[in-house]
C-alpha cells in the first residue's frame, strides 16, 4: 500500500502533487493554519508546493530557506492530503487504487469552485475519496462519498488520515456511504423505512420520504433491461451484502432526504471500465439524474484502447459502449467539456485518452 500527500494552498486554491515518493518513504505533513476552507469566492492563482528544492523563474535551483524576510511570513499556509492508494489491483479492487481520472477532477473542482461551492456533492465509485475531499475543500456544503461494500473502508481511511491536518472542513462535510451501482435505488429507498419523523403507528409518511419514494417509483420507467442472467446473480449479491453490511456507511433516512432535496453535482472518475458495470452504472445515472433537485454529473474518464490481434483491429471497450448508450438515448443531455481549458497542475502525464463529460436527464424530473 502506498501513501502519497497531496499539497492544497489555501491562498491560491491550487492542489499540487509532489514528486511521487517511495512506498517505505515518510509521509511529509505540512501544518495548516488559516481559515478552515478556502473562500469560495476567490480566484486560483497557481503555484507548486513540493517537497525537496524548487526552480526560480530563471530555472536555476531555488534552495529552501528558513524564513527571514516579512514577504516569507506572508506565504499562505497550506494543506497536505494524505491518500492511501495500492499500486495495482484486481478487476473488482480498482476502486484501492488512484487513477488520472480522479486527479483531472481534481484538478476541474478546483478550478471550477463555484460549481460546487455551497452545494449538495454525491461523488459515485469515490474509491480512495480524493475527489470527495477535493470538493469539501472546494467548499461544497455536504458531501457523499460512495461506493462498493469493501472499498468504502478505503475512503474512510482517507477521512481518518487527514482528520488532523484538515479537521472541521472535511470531517464534518464528507460522508462515506455504501452503494453499489446494482442496487442504488433500493439502497437509498430502504433508508427511508429507518425514518423516525414516519408515524409507525398511523402509517402516516414523513413528507420527506414520500417524496423520496415518489422519486424512486418514478424513475422505474426510465431503467433499461440490461441485466443478464449473470448480472441479475451480481445484483442478488448486491443486495445480500448491502442487508449485511456495516452500519457506519448505510444510508439513513435524513441521508436520503438530502439527496432528494440537495445534491446537485454527482461526481464520477474512472468508473468505466467494465461493460456490465458500465451498464449498471448507467441505470443509477438514471435515477440520480432525475431526483426532485435534478444534478449535474461531471465526469472524467480515461478511453482505454483495446487492441484485438485477431481481429486486427482497435475498440474502445466499456467507454465505448457508455458513449453508445448516453449519446443515443433520449434520456441525456451530453457535453463534452475542454480539457484544456482545465489547468494542469498536478504532477501526473494527462494521456490525451483524458477526457472530461457533463450529463443532465432531459427535463425528467420530479417537482
Amino acid at each position: 500500500m502506498h501513501e502519497s500527500p497531496f499539497h492544497l494552498s489555501n491562498k491560491s486554491s491550487s492542489f499540487f502533487r509532489p514528486t511521487p515518493q517511495p512506498a517505505d518513504a515518510p509521509c511529509h505533513t505540512a501544518a495548516r493554519s488559516g481559515p478552515s476552507a478556502p473562500a469560495s469566492n476567490a480566484q486560483p492563482e497557481f503555484r507548486i508546493l513540493q517537497d525537496g528544492p524548487e526552480v526560480d523563474s530563471d530555472g536555476d535551483l531555488d534552495i529552501p530557506r528558513g524564513r527571514q524576510s516579512g514577504k516569507d511570513k506572508e506565504e499562505a499556509p497550506y494543506w497536505t492530503i494524505r491518500v492511501q492508494h495500492e499500486p495495482s489491483s484486481t478487476l473488482a479492487d480498482v476502486g484501492l487504487q488512484l487513477w488520472a481520472g480522479s486527479l483531472l477532477l481534481s484538478e476541474w473542482l478546483l478550478s471550477r469552485r463555484r460549481m460546487v461551492a455551497g452545494k449538495g456533492v454525491l461523488e459515485l465509485g469515490g474509491g480512495t475519496g480524493l475527489c470527495s475531499v477535493v470538493a469539501a475543500l472546494a467548499g461544497a456544503k455536504i458531501v457523499y462519498c460512495t461506493d462498493v461494500e469493501h472499498i468504502v473502508y478505503r475512503a474512510k481511511a482517507t477521512l481518518d488520515l487527514n482528520a488532523n491536518e484538515l479537521g472541521k472542513t472535511v470531517s464534518e462535510t464528507v460522508r462515506v456511504r455504501q452503494m453499489d451501482f446494482f442496487n442504488a435505488a433500493q439502497e437509498l429507498e430502504e433508508a427511508c423505512e429507518t425514518c423516525d419523523k414516519c408515524d409507525k403507528v398511523t402509517a402516516t409518511a414523513y413528507a420527506g420520504c414520500i417524496e423520496v419514494r415518489r422519486w424512486l417509483s418514478s424513475t422505474q420507467c426510465l431503467l433499461r433491461a440490461y441485466v443478464d442472467v449473470e448480472d441479475d446473480e451480481d445484483s442478488g449479491a448486491a443486495k445480500e451484502l448491502s442487508a449485511t453490511s456495516d452500519s457506519l456507511f448505510r444510508w439513513t433516512a435524513a441521508d436520503a432526504h438530502a439527496v432528494a432535496r440537495g445534491v446537485t453535482v454527482l461526481l464520477a472518475a474512472d468508473v468505466i471500465y467494465d461493460d456490465k458495470i458500465t451498464r449498471a452504472f448507467v441505470n443509477t445515472l438514471r435515477v440520480l439524474l432525475n431526483s426532485p433537485a435534478h444534478p449535474a454529473l461531471i465526469m472524467a474518464s480515461e478511453i482505454r484502447i483495446n487492441f484485438s490481434l485477431s481481429e486486427r483491429s482497435e475498440s474502445t471497450g466499456a467507454f465505448g459502449l457508455f458513449h453508445a448508450i448516453c449519446l443515443n438515448d433520449d434520456d441525456f443531455n451530453c457535453e463534452q467539456l475542454d480539457v484544456n481549458a482545465v489547468p494542469h497542475v498536478l504532477d501526473y502525464i494527462r494521456s490525451p485518452q483524458l477526457v472530461l463529460w457533463r450529463i443532465t436527464a432531459k427535463q425528467r424530473g420530479v417537482s
